[in-house]
């Protein structure tokens, strides 16, 4: 997730949304997005809200790495120090929310405002709630060209939605629909223990290279506790996921031999 700034009609500022609270300055990298524009026509100081991304074909013609997901890719190509030029040519700057001294009631009228001012904005479109189960239905994550995981759903009516209020996490005007995990059955080949620049030493368990949501995965941290509950054994059949399509995770050992044993040595010492 990217916010552009602007003030008398040019890009003065480019950062990621971080932690939520603090992000990395970008500027450099937005520099050559290909459709991130670098001037408006407008001198007024506002902000636009998107997310930068790669597509799945672009990300397979700039990657070797079978295992490397398009928004790793992304996010690598977007918050380097030394920008690579190549790299981030393939982005798209796909703008949501414009923020700034315009007051629009209307998301849709909002983000039209940001087409003309040369924004690509995110494919949108304007439904009733008696029709809300057709645009779901109609919408296959498997043919959209950038990996998706959901729909975000919200009242056209802005001043109505934001009148509903707000979590920490999110305001209440929005509802995000998120696709089920893509779970693929593997084997147990074993765990190794590694040890972080902290000190903490973590889990990650091997297992048998499968494909899930377009990218090959083949290892995932995981808890001790967790560790304990799979009782692994080489050779179990398990199921893995990536969460968020990005995080490969452990869903479920089938098998529950119980065989495998953790090393009791920690691995630097």
């Amino acid at each position: 997730s990217i916010i552009l700034r602007y003030s008398g009609g040019r890009l003065v500022k480019a950062i990621t949304r971080g932690d939520g609270m603090v992000g990395e300055d970008v500027t450099k990298s937005m520099r050559y997005c290909p459709n991130v524009p670098q001037k408006v026509s407008t001198i007024e100081s506002f902000e636009v809200r998107g997310e930068c991304v790669i597509s799945w074909s672009d990300a397979k013609l700039i990657s070797k790495d079978d295992s490397a997901h398009p928004r790793n890719i992304a996010s690598g190509a977007v918050r380097t120090l030394f920008p690579d030029k190549g790299r981030i040519s393939h982005l798209r700057f796909f703008a949501f929310e414009y923020i700034g001294q315009k007051d629009f009631s209307s998301k849709i009228v909002s983000l039209s405002y940001l087409e003309e001012a040369g924004f690509e904005v995110v494919p949108h479109t304007l439904y009733s709630i008696e029709s809300i189960d057709d645009i779901i239905n109609k919408f296959d994550p498997n043919e959209f060209p950038y990996p998706v995981d959901g729909l975000i759903f919200e009242y056209e009516d802005l001043v109505y939605g934001r009148s509903l209020g707000a979590t920490e996490h999110h305001e209440n005007r929005m509802l995000a629909l998120k696709w089920s995990d893509e779970k693929k059955d593997t084997v147990f080949l074993g765990a190794e223990l590694s040890t972080g620049k902290s000190g903490k030493v973590s889990i990650i368990v091997n297992y048998d290279p499968v494909t899930v949501c377009g990218s090959k995965i083949r290892r995932a941290l995981i808890t001790l506790s967790d560790f304990e509950n799979m009782k692994f054994g080489v050779g179990d059949k398990i199921s893995v996921y990536r969460a968020n399509m990005i995080f490969p995770q452990i869903a479920e050992n089938y098998t529950k031999s119980g065989t495998y044993t953790l090393p009791l040595v920690c691995p630097s010492c």
